[in-house]
């Protein structure tokens, strides 16, 4: 009795194996986009890409066609967003830094920024020589409402400007749920 539960705890160990590595191999390795803690799987159909995601298991998307990026959390649509290069917002500065980018990035009719960024969005500048602040950013919560430094409500999933720079380069799929980065 003894020598046939061996054999198959054996048994079931091996299959065991053999499925969570079937399964690791389709499901681990589907490849996505990071941001946040969640990857976003894109795909694509005729020029819009979109990137899916669940994020804090609430479904969760960023929608690309041509110029124009838009985010949706939940039920909650942020955007759309349209992101032009225009070399003319890249700010003329005294000391150098490196290749900026000139961006402008509207909401419906109201400009959001206007300047240049690093091509790997390490730092974004206005055109009037200004850090943007939404680079690093103080935030504090008082009964569940994210507010701002200066006591702005702070609406929790809206992307950032960078965020935004990025997803209207189409970034391709980098991480996945085996890699370290995630």
């Amino acid at each position: 009795m003894y020598d046939r539960l061996k054999k198959v705890l054996l048994i079931l160990l091996v299959v065991i194996l053999v499925v969570f590595s079937v399964l690791y191999f389709f499901i681990g390795r589907q490849y996505g986009v990071k941001y946040q803690d969640a990857l976003y799987f894109p795909s694509s159909e005729e020029d819009t890409t979109v990137y899916s995601a669940k994020g804090g298991g609430q479904p969760a998307s960023f929608t690309v066609q041509g110029d124009t990026v838009t985010y949706r959390w939940r039920d909650t649509v942020y955007g759309p967003y349209t992101i032009r290069e225009d070399p003319t917002a890249a700010p003329v500065v005294e000391w150098e830094y490196p290749k900026l980018i000139g961006v402008e990035i509207r909401e419906e009719d109201s400009i959001l920024f206007r300047g240049g960024y690093t091509e790997n969005l390490s730092l974004l500048i206005g055109e009037d020589d200004e850090f943007d602040s939404s680079i690093s950013h103080f935030t504090y919560s008082v009964n569940g409402v994210e507010r701002d430094a200066d006591g702005n409500v702070v609406a929790p999933h809206q992307p950032s400007l960078k965020t935004l720079i990025r997803f209207s380069q189409l970034p391709k799929a980098d991480a996945h749920r085996g890699s370290l980065m995630y």
